[in-house]
């Protein structure tokens, strides 16, 4: 990259610029911000700036964290990614599974009432039958036994 002006060593270039301080003691960090006009920063001597890392350093580590960041990024994405593709697959069996539970009680239900409408069918045609004969020929058991009439209630006395 080709620069269009010549930039000064320490780097005030027109009135307004500031000169920024970062110090260090016992673990906090201070900023110092000053502003010197170019004149000022030409008796500046470059001995009294200390730039740690250097550009290219700084360049190195940050470009290193950015690719480590964009990494880490792309990996938790695609973690995140897959927890929902497993949460909307369990949903949807989840629902599958209640829908298919709501049918088979429901074909169960129909089964049970229709057993249950059967056997009162078969009772109530019993029932029917027995009312229609009332008398029984005991001929077929008991050899030459003369038929009776069937009591109505228990309490009516057996016989002709």
């Amino acid at each position: 990259v080709v620069c269009p002006h010549a930039v000064s060593p320490n780097g005030i270039e027109t009135d307004g610029d500031e000169a920024l301080a970062l110090l260090t003691r016992a673990g906090d960090v201070y900023a110092a911000i000053s502003q010197l006009s170019p004149s000022e920063a030409r008796n500046v001597s470059s001995s009294e700036f200390i730039m740690e890392p250097s550009l290219e350093d700084l360049l190195e580590m940050t470009s290193r964290l950015y690719i480590i960041s964009q990494m880490l990024r792309m990996m938790l994405e695609s973690v995140v990614c897959e927890q929902l593709a497993a949460r909307q697959a369990m949903q949807k069996a989840t629902e599958s599974a209640e829908e298919l539970d709501k049918l088979v009680t429901r074909q169960y239900r129909r089964k049970r009432q229709s057993s249950i409408t059967q056997e009162i069918l078969e009772i109530v045609a019993g029932s029917n039958e027995m009312e229609e004969s009332d008398t029984i020929t005991a001929a077929g058991r008991f050899g030459d036994v003369p038929p009776f009439p069937l009591p109505k209630s228990p309490i009516q006395p057996l016989g002709p």
